[in-house]
């Protein structure tokens, strides 16, 4: 009898996801769904849950904004704050942030939980509006709101991601303070913001106290602990740890084998990496990740003609070529500055319409601005802009960071400015990590930044410990400090 329900529910969701996505962009959802009541049938949670999952997967957004509101204004079932949070990410999608706040508005307030306003924080974020986003979560803060280390990780990932470790660091004890108990996530991001200090031996003091405290490790977990039980010479601990990850679920095995091919070039172990790819290939189907790990693996070791002979017995397995594949062999290209060999690549990927993502933009960028080519580096950012901008984002963020360090490097800072002011104009890419790039042109050209402290203020960013150190250094005057 269950197995009879579930089929009907399968099917029915099936045909309902059928006829959503044989809507025209400019039909409405709601129109649809009313049939659908006419004729008999029923829209319990989880026909809406399967259906809005995949409009979502098409990111047909403004179709699934329909069906969210016709749930909402018909009352078809009560919501929660989960219910009420996909609503939300919906409206932040195809409407304008007034839209998103007049939703919010309207939320009862059983309902506005942490994971509603979490939302709100993504789509001010993403707007750029980090200001907005930061006083929110301090009215959070005092209304009690905040149950969970949920909002606390998205903040430490934004300002991570900005390279403004200060403040990750503080939200860390802002958590301790109020008694809120770290999860993988911001576990995660300290774990990562600690490797890149450089302080291994941190990171593996904070993983094992994750394990001693029973905060579930992820894939990502035991990957930044494994690099540094290499690090820092425990081999055997990092074996171990692999041994276990690969006695796991099947999906997490074939994530620890891209792994271990991974640590395995990191550390120049080319027959221990052959070894291993010998046993994926004999006891997997390679799925397009793999080969794109192992090709770049092997361009770590410098064996570029076997890079490009796997990438076409890729190519062959699959019957046609695949963004994973082309993307590592452009990175492998870009590596060992190879550049013509991109060219003729990119020329093939437009060639058979495959479209290129920020991933290829960043590898081409980064190619060229290895052999010097700044010129043909800003020509293929400005492409990357042109045609990756879409959801209030900027993919191509990666890229011009690389552009803008290379020119900062060089103390060229009428370039760096006019990058700064082209680039950062909006969205949420001019942050203190951005400042601080900036400040190093200053300070490679032996220039004065003028009231630079006073410019980030007027901006919304306070200055960080990285900050502070540029500026104090002997090249620059004391007119940069006086503020």
């Amino acid at each position: 009898m269950q197995d009879g329900i579930y089929h009907s529910t399968a099917g029915k969701a099936k045909l309902l996801v059928e006829q959503l996505s044989q809507l025209s962009a400019v039909a409405n959802a709601a129109c649809l769904l009313q049939q659908w009541f006419d004729d008999g049938n029923h829209l319990p949670k989880n026909i809406v849950i399967i259906v809005l999952t995949d409009l979502k997967r098409r990111r047909r957004f403004k179709h699934a904004l329909e069906v969210a509101d016709y749930i909402w204004n018909k009352k078809v079932y009560e919501l929660n704050d989960t219910d009420h949070m996909y609503r939300l990410y919906f409206t932040g999608q195809v409407g304008t942030i007034e839209d998103v706040e007049k939703c919010v508005e309207g939320i009862p307030e059983e309902c506005s939980t942490e994971v509603v306003y979490n939302q709100l924080i993504s789509c001010y974020i993403a707007r750029g509006m980090i200001a907005k986003a930061e006083i929110t979560f301090e009215k959070l803060q005092q209304s009690r709101k905040l149950k969970s280390a949920l909002i606390f990780g998205q903040f430490m990932s934004l300002y991570g991601g900005q390279g403004d470790y200060d403040k990750v660091f503080k939200l860390k004890e802002e958590m301790s303070s109020k008694d809120i108990q770290p999860d993988t996530r911001t576990c995660n991001i300290l774990l990562n913001v600690i490797a890149k200090q450089g302080d291994l031996e941190q990171v593996l003091t904070l993983y094992n106290k994750m394990k001693d405290t029973a905060i579930p490790c992820d894939t990502y977990t035991h990957s930044v602990a494994i690099r540094a039980y290499m690090a820092t010479g425990k081999e055997e601990k990092a074996l171990e740890l692999i041994e276990e990850m690969m006695n796991c679920r099947p999906e997490d095995r074939a994530l620890a084998n891209d792994l271990m091919l991974t640590v395995y070039a990191d550390h120049g172990k080319k027959s221990e990496l052959k070894r291993l790819w010998s046993r994926i290939q004999s006891s997997n189907k390679v799925s397009a990740r793999t080969y794109g790990v192992m090709i770049e693996s092997l361009g770590k070791l410098g064996l570029i003609e076997e890079a490009e002979d796997l990438a076409s017995k890729a190519e062959r397995k699959r019957g046609r070529l695949i963004a994973r594949v082309f993307n590592a062999l452009l990175n492998v290209y870009a590596t060992h500055e190879r550049m013509e060999a991109a060219e003729e690549l990119m020329l093939r990927i437009m060639r058979e319409r495959l479209r290129p993502s920020a991933v290829t933009y960043r590898h081409l960028v980064s190619g060229y601005l290895k052999i010097g080519e700044l010129d043909k580096a800003l020509e293929y950012l400005r492409t990357a802009r042109e045609s990756l901008t879409y959801d209030h984002s900027e993919p191509w963020a990666s890229a011009f960071l690389l552009v803008l360090n290379h020119v900062a490097e060089r103390g060229n800072v009428e370039l760096a400015e006019n990058l700064f002011e082209s680039y950062t104009s909006a969205g949420p890419f001019r942050s203190v990590k951005v400042y601080n790039t900036l400040l190093k042109a200053y300070l490679n050209s032996n220039k004065t930044p003028k009231d630079f402290v006073q410019r980030m203020s007027d901006d919304g960013f306070a200055p960080n410990a990285e900050t502070i150190a540029l500026l104090k250094q002997d090249t620059l005057t004391k007119g940069a400090l006086c503020q």
